[in-house]
């Protein structure tokens, strides 16, 4: 009750986030994901609602309305790490390396300063055993 009154009352994003979470804690997945979506609208560029909304519907096994999700998260949030990383392991698990690695190395361009990201990219390598891939992109960063 109280969350509800904080977002009637103008409620921050923060306010939003803790609402879904507790609708998620309480087996609510509806609940959670129209706070999610309703959230969304009102902050878009808050990250944090977008990677729970991804992880809302991987964790009902929706896969590519994960994927269109986190797609949208990066069109606001094209610096969230996170958001990059969760899009590119979700497609290597849904269509393999090749789309994950494309997902890395756009997530790169735009975020050339993420140590994060390169090793994201020398480990997808490595599980698919292409060693020699990986010891290229460890040279390059």
């Amino acid at each position: 009750m109280l969350l509800a009154k904080a977002r009637e009352r103008g409620g921050t994003e923060r306010v939003w986030m803790k609402s879904a979470i507790a609708e998620r804690e309480l087996g609510n997945t509806d609940e959670e994901r129209t706070l999610l979506d309703e959230g969304l609208k009102r902050f878009p560029s808050f990250f944090k609602l977008w990677l729970m909304f991804g992880q809302l519907e991987e964790r009902l096994g929706y896969m590519e309305k994960a994927t269109e999700v986190y797609d949208s998260g990066l069109k606001h949030c094209s610096s969230c790490v996170t958001l990059w990383l969760l899009l590119a392991k979700l497609e290597e698990k849904i269509n393999g390396l090749g789309k994950a690695q494309a997902v890395l190395t756009m997530a790169r361009k735009k975020n050339p300063q993420s140590p994060e990201l390169w090793l994201a990219a020398v480990r997808a390598e490595s599980r698919h055993v292409y060693e020699k891939e990986a010891d290229i992109l460890m040279a390059k960063e």
